[in-house]
């Protein structure tokens, strides 16, 4: 889940942060002892590392009761987006149940619900501008189920009516 969330991170940060293959990004890095901040050139902005829900989470995306904050991303400039990591040690079905329950009492519209063969649960979400992915899956050697949450504003593709 920890590999599923740096990927994350990286397509939010090169894509976020003004990437250019030639000449490479452009960022001030910015080191606090617990969080990094990499910030673009244009006043975007990256922050990792921090095992905490941040400050701005959307209030209607439900958190799990009692879960335990693994680590969070949050981008924010002309793509904002943000990933937040959970861990619980509750039972696979009851976390994915509560998250089918809660984000529609929320007004989350789920657009696919799959489960894989190993528990895995992803729900594909979206609200108004903002569409997500909450991915819930059991580690049995550890005996948690991990939750990641993924969140970004929708910005139509050009070229397009939406």
């Amino acid at each position: 889940m920890k590999k599923l969330l740096f990927l994350l991170f990286l397509i939010v940060f090169v894509g976020g942060c003004g990437f250019n293959p030639q000449t490479g990004p452009k960022v001030d890095v910015s080191n606090n002892g617990e969080t990094v901040t990499v910030k673009g050139k244009e006043g975007e902005s990256v922050t990792f590392g921090a095992k905490e829900i941040p400050s701005d989470f959307p209030k209607d995306v439900p958190i799990y009761p009692g879960s335990k904050p693994t680590g969070s991303y949050v981008a924010a400039g002309k793509d904002n987006g943000l990933v937040v990591g959970l861990e619980t040690t509750d039972e696979f079905n009851k976390v994915t149940a509560y998250y089918s329950e809660e984000l529609t009492k929320n007004g989350w519209l789920i657009n696919g619900q799959t489960q894989g063969s190993a528990p895995t649960g992803v729900f594909a979400i979206k609200k108004g501008e903002v569409s997500g992915v909450v991915t819930i899956q059991k580690q049995e050697e550890k005996k948690i189920v991990e939750i990641a949450i993924v969140l970004g504003k929708v910005t139509p593709a050009e070229g397009t009516n939406q």
